[in-house]
């Protein structure tokens, strides 16, 4: 999209289609291809899209002269980051893998590619925190630090149906 600006489409196993991730390139990206970056992966809320932090924030300028690799990942409108439950199937395999997408898809072409280094932070919002939260709390170590802005912590709260109509429906 720009010099420092990438979107990115995964064909995913974990997911069983494509998704997309929009990049900001760390600020000295071109001159220090060798370099471990470390990484900001931002979560994005219910109903939102992989770009929604550059088109709604201005975490384009405040990432601008970071030395960072700022990830903003696709989740579906409400896969609520996590690997489906899949009427009883659950787990590795299950599918949308929204976790497993994120967290080893998505981190190794990370790694491989842009030398993404180990130390993560993750911040979302709403839904976005939610996952913040989760995969924080199921993966201790993965992230450093972890923020959720109006996260939808208690998925079982009255006041969320509401705010996802049908989203326990059976």
């Amino acid at each position: 999209l720009d010099p420092r600006t990438v979107d990115i489409t995964i064909d995913s196993t974990a997911l069983g289609h494509t998704a997309s991730a929009r990049i900001l390139l760390p600020h000295r990206f071109a001159s220090h291809a060798e370099g471990a970056w470390p990484v900001l992966y931002l979560l994005h809320g219910g109903l939102g899209r992989y770009v929604d932090w550059t088109e709604n924030s201005r975490i384009a300028d405040l990432a601008r002269e970071r030395d960072v690799l700022v990830v903003m990942p696709d989740a579906g409108s409400l896969g609520f980051y996590t690997d489906w439950w899949d009427h009883g199937v659950g787990g590795v395999g299950s599918k949308p893998g929204w976790e497993t997408f994120h967290l080893a898809e998505l981190s190794q072409i990370l790694e491989r590619g842009l030398n993404a280094s180990d130390q993560r932070a993750v911040a979302g919002l709403s839904m976005g925190g939610f996952g913040v939260m989760s995969y924080a709390g199921r993966h201790p170590g993965f992230f450093r630090a972890a923020a959720s802005f109006s996260g939808v912590l208690n998925t079982l709260h009255p006041n969320v149906e509401p705010l996802f109509p049908g989203l326990y429906a059976t």
